[in-house]
């Protein structure tokens, strides 16, 4: 996380994701989660990680918005895997992960 994120925000942060706010929360996502703040990138799969569980959150009760959530975690893990040195890097997991659960709502 973020050093500039203050322990209030982070906690607000938390506890919407906690209650599947997710949609109150999407907008701490990127304080919570500056780009560039990790050097292993690993905030770039946090948001990924917000994204797609989002995603799980509304796949039953709302699909447009799962679908949503899907594509924005795609792009994060996407962009994570290029950063991949080695083909034999599982960076690609993610995407695949995700591919997989939009293939699913397409037959919705």
């Amino acid at each position: 996380m973020s050093d500039a994120v203050t322990d209030p925000e982070r906690a607000r942060f938390l506890g919407l994701c906690a209650s599947s706010r997710y949609a109150e929360a999407e907008p701490l996502v990127g304080l919570v989660y500056a780009n560039g703040s990790m050097p292993d990138g690993s905030e770039i799969l946090a948001c990924a990680g917000f994204y797609e569980d989002w995603g799980d959150a509304m796949a039953a009760d709302d699909p447009d918005v799962a679908r949503t959530a899907y594509a924005q975690a795609e792009d994060f893990y996407v962009l994570h895997a290029s950063w991949s040195a080695a083909p034999v890097d599982d960076r690609l997991g993610g995407v695949a992960r995700i591919g997989a659960k939009l293939a699913a709502l397409a037959t919705r």
